[in-house]
């Protein structure tokens, strides 16, 4: 899974590995991400490790 920005080009290689060779297939698809998580602090619609960093860091720098 690759996580892509609307509006960017992206370039794609598929090859054979060590000499390998034989057909490939390459199914895109379409994630919208309507109703992020408030989880989400990235908004990547994604809640995984980076959005428990960007928390832990914004609680760390929080003063009494």
């Amino acid at each position: 899974v690759v996580q892509m920005t609307s509006g960017k080009n992206y370039y794609i290689r598929l090859a054979g590995f060590d000499g390998d060779a034989g057909n490939y297939v390459l199914n895109v698809t379409q994630d919208n991400c309507m109703n992020p998580f408030d989880s989400d602090l990235n908004d990547d619609c994604i809640v995984d490790f980076l959005d428990f960093s960007i928390f832990a860091d914004g609680w760390l720098k929080t003063t009494p």
